[in-house]
């Protein structure tokens, strides 16, 4: 029933996948390759996903991003992207994935309105619970300012 609402909404749409681990984005595409039409674009950490979503042919209906990631992290890319600093609509689904459990790190996530937090390894019956409930669970979102204003750094200090 859950892969028949995930299959709907992801057929022939495309999905961001950002990871600076190659085989976590590889894991991640064998696990949605069954969504017929499915496009799957890739990116290795929040600066290049950004560039990606700029991109005039690119249109993602959601975004799966690690949180530990080089140049930009998974919160900077989440927080650009609530903020209205891209060209992705600011309501855009984001899915963050970390290795990590913490407690501060789930905050952020909630406070800067990530759709789900998954912590790694992900199995298959998890990401698709995930992805159907993204679906079908509109989020209200802040202004941008607000977004804007959020200290990340000093949240990931805390758990360093």
């Amino acid at each position: 029933m859950l892969e028949r609402l995930v299959y709907r909404h992801l057929t022939n749409k495309t999905v961001l996948i950002v990871d600076d681990d190659s085989s976590i984005r590889t894991v991640l595409k064998k696990q949605l390759m069954a969504v017929p039409g499915l496009l799957i674009k890739e990116a290795s950490d929040g600066k290049y996903a950004i560039d990606r979503l700029n991109e005039s042919d690119v249109d993602c209906v959601l975004v799966i991003s690690d949180i530990n990631m080089g140049h930009m992290n998974g919160f900077e890319l989440l927080k650009a992207i609530r903020s209205g600093d891209t060209r992705a609509p600011r309501d855009l689904p984001i899915v963050l994935i970390s290795s990590t459990e913490s407690l501060n790190f789930k905050d952020l996530a909630a406070r800067l309105d990530a759709n789900a937090y998954i912590v790694k390894p992900i199995s298959y019956a998890v990401l698709i619970d995930t992805l159907a409930d993204t679906i079908s669970r509109p989020i209200t979102l802040m202004s941008p300012s607000n977004y804007a204003k959020m200290d990340i750094q000093s949240t990931i200090s805390l758990d360093r």
